[in-house]
């Protein structure tokens, strides 16, 4: 037993030898994402400067208030429930992040146009998001900027500041809901898929439940979002837009250029991009009108570029629509049922073909979908509609990864620029007509 012990082990150590010696690599010292959104319909009335993700949501906030202990998923929708609010800003998305008051970026405006983005429509916005994490630390204050090309028409550079680190806070108090939330009612039904009719009967989820923390078990479909530089992941971080600079892109903007980005805790970062890689086109809503069988049929235009596109409609019953006034009403395009996944939002294109294979996003030939006919009869109040047009995505390292696998890769600098095109209309403003 011991020779073949022996033997073993022998035969083991030989085959170590033979395999081939993996590459050694470190870094990358600095990584920097450019995020870059075009929106239309009404999320681009509140859009301004940025184009966040959701990926983005352990950002340090410039000014930051004392976190309360927030109550349970079940709590939040039953305050959802009860305000009547479609979505209550729990389902939105999240990529549209703005500080401005929600006047047309590009200079824009006026009834027209108000109307054009209440259809799924109006002016483009074009926003961006800059963002540097690095594992260096200078020794004054950080600085550092991208420069720019002459086609953005915003001048040479934009500065990546650093956030404010917020003042310790004392822990607040218990969590406290108004009196109004603290008792929700009703339920919300959850369809799926484009049709004629529902591909199955609605999940439903009662709020009451919920909120004394009975949670049903969802079905989720599984997405792998990106996760862009953050100060909680970085040594140093800093972004644009900040409060140095809060200008906006402009409507004629152009990625398409050299680029380079500098700073004291960065080594230089330079990249070009080419036509190929600039702002999506504008993702709009073309047609909206009812079908014989009473589902909702809606068309949009065709994205240049577009990997897969992806729909979300949430809502409300009405009692004078014959409903019970207390029901919330989500549908989404997926053929496949899910709920409250992060789907709108910037997805690589190896993720997105992924979901476009499991039926969970639209193929990039698409341009209709029908809004079922269940659907349409729950939503007395009609809702909010929300769309995206997932883009390409470009990525940079310097230096490049060598030809062979055994030579060592000492990253100094990775880049990643990614885009999507997104757009969103209400729905029921006008029922009856064929643009409703």
């Amino acid at each position: 037993m011991a020779t073949r012990g022996s033997l073993f082990i022998t035969a083991a150590a030989v085959g170590a030898l033979a395999a081939p010696a993996l590459a050694q690599q470190s870094g990358p010292v600095a990584t920097y994402w450019v995020s870059a959104s075009t929106s239309t319909g009404m999320g681009g009335m509140g859009a301004g400067m940025s184009g966040r993700g959701s990926g983005d949501q352990d950002q340090q906030p410039q000014q930051q208030q004392p976190k309360p202990k927030r109550p349970g998923l079940g709590s939040m929708l039953g305050a959802a429930a009860s305000s009547m609010v479609p979505g209550a800003g729990l389902f939105g998305n999240r990529g549209g992040g703005s500080n401005d008051s929600g006047s047309n970026a590009n200079g824009g405006g006026g009834a027209n146009d108000y109307m054009a983005r209440m259809g799924g429509g109006g002016t483009p916005i074009r926003q961006l998001t800059l963002q540097l994490g690095s594992i260096a630390k200078p020794t004054g204050d950080p600085t550092a900027e991208h420069l720019i090309p002459t086609g953005m028409n915003m001048g040479p550079s934009l500065p990546l500041v650093t956030p404010e680190q917020p003042a310790p806070q004392k822990a607040d108090a218990d969590y406290s809901m108004p009196d109004q939330m603290r008792k929700p009612e009703g339920k919300m039904l959850i369809y799926w898929g484009c049709g004629e009719h529902a591909a199955a009967a609605p999940i439903v989820l009662d709020f009451a439940t919920m909120a004394q923390g009975q949670l049903p078990k969802l079905p989720m479909i599984e997405v792998k979002p990106e996760r862009p530089p953050s100060s909680s992941r970085s040594a140093t971080y800093g972004d644009w837009p900040n409060r140095r600079d809060t200008q906006r892109v402009p409507a004629d903007a152009s990625l398409a250029g050299d680029h380079m980005v500098r700073g004291d805790y960065t080594p230089d970062i330079k990249f070009h991009l080419g036509p190929e890689h600039d702002f999506m086109a504008p993702l709009t809503i073309t047609s909206k009108y009812p079908t014989p069988g009473g589902a909702l049929k809606v068309t949009w235009n065709a994205v240049p570029g577009a990997t897969g596109y992806y729909a979300m409609l949430m809502g409300a019953d009405s009692q004078k629509g014959g409903g019970d006034g207390h029901t919330m009403v989500m549908w989404t395009s997926s053929m496949k049922a899910n709920s409250f996944g992060p789907l709108l939002d910037y997805l690589p294109p190896s993720e997105v073909r992924r979901l476009v294979a499991e039926q969970a996003v639209m193929r990039p030939e698409t341009t209709e979908c029908i809004i079922p006919e269940e659907v349409e009869s729950a939503l007395g109040l009609g809702g909010m509609f929300q769309m995206i047009a997932y883009g390409d995505e470009v990525n940079f390292a310097d230096p490049p990864r060598p030809s062979s696998p055994k030579a060592a890769w000492n990253v100094k600098t990775v880049v990643k620029v990614r885009f999507k095109s997104t757009t969103s209309m209400i729905l029921g403003m006008d029922r009856g007509s064929a643009m409703r």
